[in-house]
């Protein structure tokens, strides 16, 4: 295993699974082949097939390689794009690859579309099929994608109630410029800076503001809630009320806004000043009271699941939300110092320091407790995750 991860150019993975693109083009995975079974492992396995590859690409849980050549190679989960025979003839002159969580969506150079995975969740679109044509760049939820098509028009495909299905606002959906997809919901951003949105899942959704919404800079997301960053720095909000669709009670301080950060349930706006202001789920860091007077100097913010991790200009860390889940880092706390920059599993944080070690919190399982390995945690370049796991790249010897 330690000799095949030398001479490592970058590392992907699925939920379960990493995939070490090696210097030479080759391909090193290990974790688990499965989605469902977390415990199964083939620990370095050299994908013999896989020769010049360019890049990787994953579901939650597959990978598929894109060679130099244009043609793709896949493996993993069967049931999440891991097998691609009933496609692979098509698959050549292949530009780049999306995915959503459960099917992969090749874009190739014509501007064609071929999908692949779980059906029901995109893999199968020929429902659409003559309309895949001149497309742009593809987006996701979680089961259901959406084509961005040279002229600006929009094609959806997958499980309709997440996405799959535009009809009740096809006919607005055109000089699209970019789209932006939670779990279940899309909105399109067009040339106007209006917005439109579908999807499913909506129950319980604070509408108020839409329609219409313009001049909107850019758009995030928790899992059931849109936040708008309008160009005058204030920020609007829709979606599910628990989970940031309502930001009432911290409107009046919603200005100056220069990014918004987010999971599953909250929102944390940066401001221009350093300042911090959060909505949302209040125990998953909604609720930024107990910290507050520290959120100063803020220079990017960082999340898991359900806390969130702020990296301040002289390079200490604040964190909050769910203490288990990296919202309480109080055992490291005199570690995190000159940290770099901030990584994350589903429930655990990792901080890269200036001097190449790493400081890793949060719950041991997912990644939190790193004393199995800290002597060898130094001279690290970058980190990759998971769901559960973090992998470190060192620099070259």
């Amino acid at each position: 295993m330690a000799e095949q991860l030398e001479n490592v150019k970058t590392i992907s993975s699925t939920d379960v699974a990493f995939a070490a693109l090696l210097q030479d083009g080759r391909v090193v995975s290990w974790g688990s082949n499965r989605r469902d079974h977390w415990h199964e492992e083939d620990n370095g396995i050299v994908q013999p097939q896989l020769k010049g590859v360019q890049t990787i690409f994953s579901t939650g849980g597959a990978f598929a390689a894109l060679l130099q050549d244009g043609s793709v190679a896949t493996w993993g989960d069967p049931d999440y794009g891991g097998d691609s025979s009933s496609v692979q003839l098509q698959l050549n002159k292949v530009k780049t690859i999306f995915s959503n969580d459960f099917a992969f969506a090749a874009l190739k150079q014509d501007g064609s579309v071929v999908t692949w995975g779980m059906g029901w969740s995109g893999g199968d679109s020929s429902a659409v099929q003559s309309q895949l044509t001149h497309v742009k760049q593809i987006f996701n939820t979680y089961s259901a994608f959406a084509a961005l098509k040279q002229d600006g028009s929009v094609v959806t495909w997958g499980y309709n109630q997440q996405g799959g299905d535009s009809s009740s606002v096809q006919p607005q959906l055109n000089n699209v410029q970019t789209i932006f997809c939670n779990a279940s919901n899309c909105a399109a951003l067009k040339q106007d800076s209006s917005v439109v949105t579908w999807g499913g899942n909506t129950s319980g959704w604070n509408n108020s503001v839409q329609p219409p919404l313009k001049g909107v800079q850019t758009i995030f997301s928790t899992v059931s809630a849109f936040a708008a960053l309008l160009q005058d720095g204030s920020v609007v909000t829709w979606g599910n009320d628990p989970y940031g669709g309502n930001s009432s009670s911290v409107q009046p301080q919603l200005n100056n806004v220069q990014t918004i950060s987010s999971h599953v349930s909250a929102f944390a706006a940066l401001k221009q000043d350093g300042n911090v202001v959060t909505w949302g789920y209040d125990p998953y860091g909604g609720d930024s009271s107990s910290v507050q007077s520290q959120l100063k100097s803020v220079q990017s913010i960082f999340s898991t699941g359900n806390a969130f991790a702020a990296l301040k200009q002289d390079g200490s860390v604040v964190t909050w939300g769910s203490n288990p889940h990296g919202g309480d880092s109080s055992s490291v706390h005199s570690l995190l110092s000159n940290v770099q920059t901030i990584f994350n599993t589903n429930l655990a944080f990792a901080a890269l320091k200036q001097d190449g070690s790493v400081v890793t919190w949060g719950r041991s399982s997912d990644g939190g407790d790193s004393s199995s390995v800290q002597s060898q945690l130094n001279k690290v370049q970058t980190i990759f995750s998971t769901l559960s796991a973090f992998a470190a790249l060192l620099e070259p010897q």
